[in-house]
């Protein structure tokens, strides 16, 4: 795994932020992903097995902010950010034409990792049961995967009756007449995608490991994703406050900018603090290595999602009803914004997900101490 220097990591925020700042409306998921292949992007989500550079997740994140900022069509999470994690956590057998073809762009992945509004799994939601030389999975009816749009493949994985975990490999072919493509609110794409049912060949299972040996690296993989989304919301809350801040700037009210208020720059303010806490834990659960790597990634996914739901609450009431409209550049902001603050679940859930991953670190700790 490559870990750029500052200098390095600086250079990129500066490439990313020029060659995003000329993005246009309208640039197809084809166009936009051919473009992120000549930026290089690509090669940084993937590992060097496969001929990428495998970029670590702080330098990922760095890149997702500045898709944030921009507001770019979040594919690269989907199918890039996530699926570099699962090829290398899970290091399945990948042809070098294959490998070759996910670098520069002309094969598309996507994985059934982040299914919209679900607190992030333990596990998979399905399983495979034998149907005569093939398999049949069973599991949820339906989900929504975002990103997952017109993909070459879907990865997914699931359980064996003997308790092992398999990588599936699920061409478009295959989930034609189960996969439907879906627009969310904030105009972005997803798939609607029916697994349960599904028969898979044999020649699917591209991996099958004990749950032991899976289970740390879903967990890696996943981490990766959450990570990198969050670090995408930093960048959207942070060009929305700035939005927010030009407009209350020029806003004049009773001859005089509504910034001249002081309740207004308090709001404005701790907006700003808001978000540099979030952006700090990111990058410290991206950084982080060890035992508490997953609470402060647990942590950074509630505080992320509160936080995004608070800046564009604030970002409408200080604007007014512009803030809400399609041909306002602020709208499109709230709307991923809102989207995302409950694209991982509700607050309790989350919050639950927090104190389940504090008490078991907790738990783990005592142990060691007996």
């Amino acid at each position: 795994m490559t870990t750029m220097n500052a200098q390095e990591r600086q250079m990129l925020v500066e490439s990313a932020r020029r060659r995003l700042g000329n993005l246009t409306p309208g640039w197809s998921t084809s166009s936009l992903w051919s473009d992120h292949a000549e930026m290089g992007w690509l090669a940084l989500a993937f590992p060097e097995a496969l001929g990428g550079l495998g970029g670590a997740v702080p330098e990922l994140c760095l890149l997702a902010e500045e898709m944030g900022r921009a507001l770019s069509p979040d594919v690269y999470l989907s199918s890039a950010v996530e699926v570099g994690a699962w090829l290398r956590a899970f290091n399945p057998p990948v042809t070098d034409l294959v490998a070759e073809a996910l670098v520069d762009g002309r094969l598309r992945l996507a994985t059934t990792g982040h299914r919209l509004g679900h607190v992030p799994d333990d596990g998979p939601p399905w399983r495979l049961e034998p149907d005569g030389e093939d398999w049949r999975m069973r599991g949820l009816a339906q989900v929504v995967l975002p990103g997952a749009q017109a993909v070459d493949a879907l990865l997914a994985v699931a359980t064996l009756e003997n308790g092992d975990w398999a990588l599936l490999w699920l061409h478009a072919d295959l989930i034609a007449s189960v996969a439907k493509d879906q627009t969310l609110m904030d105009g972005g794409g997803a798939a609607r995608v029916a697994l349960d049912g599904l028969r898979v060949p044999a020649g699917a299972v591209r991996l099958q490991r004990p749950r032991a040996w899976f289970e740390p690296r879903w967990r890696e993989a996943r981490r990766a994703r959450v990570l990198a989304a969050c670090a995408y919301a930093v960048g959207a809350m942070d060009r929305a406050r700035e939005i927010t801040l030009a407009y209350t700037l020029e806003r004049q009210q009773f001859g005089r900018a509504i910034a001249t208020h002081q309740v207004v720059q308090h709001r404005l303010v701790d907006l700003q603090v808001e978000i540099e806490e979030v952006r700090a834990l990111v990058s410290l659960a991206a950084a982080e290595r060890d035992e508490s790597a997953e609470l402060l990634t647990c942590t950074a996914l509630a505080q992320s999602s509160a936080t995004a739901r608070h800046v564009w609450e604030e970002a409408i009431q200080l604007h007014g009803a512009i803030g809400m409209t399609e041909e306002y550049q602020l709208g499109a902001y709230v709307r991923r914004l809102a989207l995302f603050a409950r694209a991982h679940g509700d607050e309790a859930e989350q919050l639950e997900r927090v104190a389940e991953t504090s008490l078991a670190l907790l738990a783990e700790k005592e142990d060691l101490n007996v």
